[in-house]
């Protein structure tokens, strides 16, 4: 019985990671198309730099999302630890970043990819990843 609780938690858990990561990318996307298409910051310089702003918000705004509703159930740090908790989310974050500005960098300069194609290839990679180093490592129960 516990296993079958703890199974359903889990799937709850992953289902409302996948809703914030869905959110999180509609955000990252509405950035990126905000930079790019209604600034103009469309050079190969001023789009990496719009991808690297967006990725870095919507980072930001996917952590507190999933501290509020996927692992609410975890400790609602404050102050000190709400930081400390912050710098650990995009610690864990680092290698995803990473890929994500180098595919798009990639993607772009060799074969001109449409950048929202190319966002969607980015948060696809990354997301496989941010999943089990999240539960594991930043919201701990």
């Amino acid at each position: 019985m516990n296993a079958d609780k703890t199974f359903l938690s889990h799937k709850e858990r992953v289902i409302r990671f996948i809703l914030i990561g869905l959110i999180s990318a509609a955000f990252n996307f509405l950035l990126i198309y905000i930079f790019i298409d209604l600034f103009k910051m469309n050079s190969t310089f001023l789009k990496n730099a719009s991808n690297f702003i967006a990725l870095v918000l919507s980072i930001l705004f996917a952590f507190f999302l999933h501290r509020a509703w996927t692992w609410g159930d975890c400790a609602f740090e404050k102050g000190y630890k709400l930081f400390k908790q912050l710098i650990l989310f995009y610690s864990s974050n680092t290698f995803a970043i990473v890929i994500r500005t180098v595919s798009f960098a990639f993607f772009d300069y060799f074969f001109k990819l449409n950048y929202i194609l190319n966002v969607a290839i980015g948060i696809g990679i990354a997301s496989l990843l941010n999943y089990v180093v999240y539960d594991k490592a930043i919201f701990k129960r």
